[in-house]
């Protein structure tokens, strides 16, 4: 497992349309987690979504986006990557007029096997679980 941490600074009045925009490259294939830390006085004026290849994958769904103020938002995902070179897109906007704000972006990227033998192990317990309820 790879944590990746990117601090981004984004300009007043930088629209939707126009988000800033930054590009990372990962190690691994499946994106596991992520946690987006926005500063106070953001007030939901700022905003972001992780893309891979012009594809959006968080928050699901074309032009959404993760909003906050003074608040970390973190959620799990199991999202895998197209083809190496693995890249996640963090684009980013800001409505405020008069104040530039950072934003912090933290991802939690794991190995494409180990995540499947996780999710194997998980069922694996899961069926044994089943299977002792059963008995009794």
């Amino acid at each position: 497992m790879s944590l990746y941490i990117v601090r981004i600074e984004v300009p007043s009045q930088t629209r939707p349309r126009q988000a800033v925009s930054e590009i990372l490259q990962v190690r691994e294939r499946v994106v596991d987690a992520c946690a987006v830390t926005f500063e106070d006085g953001c007030f939901n004026g700022v905003g972001v979504a992780l893309f891979n290849r012009s594809r959006q994958f968080s928050p699901f769904g074309a032009r959404t986006w993760i909003r906050g103020n003074d608040t970390t938002i973190a959620f799990n995902l199991e999202f895998r990557l197209e083809a190496s070179p693995y890249e996640i897109e963090i684009k980013c906007y800001n409505l405020a007029r008069d104040y530039a704000h950072e934003v912090e972006v933290r991802i939690e990227v794991v190995d494409e096997t180990l995540q499947m033998s996780a999710a194997a192990l998980a069922e694996a317990f899961g069926e044994y679980t089943n299977r002792n309820r059963k008995k009794r």
